[in-house]
């Protein structure tokens, strides 16, 4: 029995994940981040004869400032068509959480459309403010991707996915 026990507690430890990693330092998280995937053109009310890409740019500065962009460009021309959502505040780490305070910018919104709208960064309207968001995150593969965690919740939910974005400065 005991040495069943042992097997067990061997076989317990050698299954732990080593994503389990030390509180990231706050140093690897300062610069520019970015994804981007590809969308199709009825989304946003394109023209269908085009690629597009949404394209989401995080920037945390050492000041602890921040600016978070999501916009669409013409994938092969790389020509940004619009954005859809801008936010901007300070951050803080604790731990593997960061936490945003933000202003919410995005496009006037018409109501009787079902597709989103894209505007020019300037033209952008504060939608929300003294938003407060608290990301779960890990930093991976050398420090070179950031991932956002987020729980798990009912079907009955709308939930956020988890997402990661990769440094590119």
């Amino acid at each position: 029995m005991r040495n069943l026990f042992l097997i067990f507690s061997i076989c317990l430890l050698a299954s732990c994940s080593n994503d389990d990693e030390a509180i990231p330092n706050i140093e690897n998280i300062y610069g520019s981040w970015e994804k981007a995937e590809s969308i199709s053109a009825e989304q946003f009310d394109l023209d269908s004869t085009y690629s597009y890409s949404a394209k989401q740019v995080l920037k945390l500065n050492r000041d602890n400032s921040f600016e978070w962009l999501i916009y669409v460009t013409n994938s092969e021309s790389g020509e940004i068509i619009g954005y859809r959502q801008k936010e901007t505040g300070t951050f803080s780490q604790n731990e593997n959480v960061l936490s945003f305070n933000l202003d919410r910018f995005e496009p006037e919104q018409d109501a009787t459309s079902s597709s989103y709208k894209l505007t020019a960064l300037e033209n952008l309207m504060l939608t929300d403010q003294n938003i407060t968001m608290n990301y779960k995150f890990k930093l991976l593969t050398s420090i070179k991707t950031l991932f956002f965690d987020f729980p798990s919740c009912s079907s009955n939910n709308t939930c956020r996915a988890d997402f990661e974005l990769n440094k590119v400065d």
